[in-house]
């Protein structure tokens, strides 16, 4: 993959791993993210954290990052309050599949190591865990996986 694929797929990193890798990979040099420092230039942009890990020598040892680590770093730094099952849920109910969800009237809980909602229009459940999107129809016992969180981050237009 090149720069310029890396930075249009940018949009689709998770923002949860990046949070992770940020935290192991990057908060010991550059601190928490704040307003105007340097990490901040690299929202949405991995092909610009891939061009400052190649040249400098502090951060060429960083260079281990896989290419999706890094759209999910860059996700991660454009969004730090976000999560993933957050952004899932709310483009599913605006843009990926609103006329067979409708508006969920609940916020996202959490049980049994999911995070869910209800669709009381549609009478289910919709929910992650430990990547992976489940649903699960009212009466049902057994989630139905419906694919991976990843799938789904690639399917939403950038900036979400």
């Amino acid at each position: 993959m090149n720069l310029a694929s890396l930075a249009a797929l940018a949009a689709t990193g998770s923002v949860d791993n990046g949070r992770q890798l940020y935290q192991s990979a990057c908060l010991q040099c550059h601190g928490a993210l704040r307003p105007n420092i340097s990490p901040m230039l690299a929202a949405d942009n991995p092909a610009r954290i891939r061009e400052a890990i190649n040249p400098l020598s502090l951060m060429s040892t960083l260079s281990y990052l896989s290419n999706e680590d890094l759209l999910d770093i860059a996700s991660y730094i454009a969004r730090p309050g976000s999560n993933d099952t957050d952004r899932l849920f709310d483009w599913a109910e605006q843009q990926g599949f609103p006329d067979a969800l409708g508006k969920s009237a609940n916020a996202t809980q959490e049980y049994g190591g999911y995070r869910y909602r209800y669709y009381p229009s549609a009478r289910l459940f919709l929910g992650t865990r430990n990547g992976e999107v489940v649903m699960l129809g009212e009466g049902s016992t057994v989630p139905a996986l419906l694919g991976t969180m990843r799938q789904y981050l690639r399917q939403m237009p950038p900036g979400r």
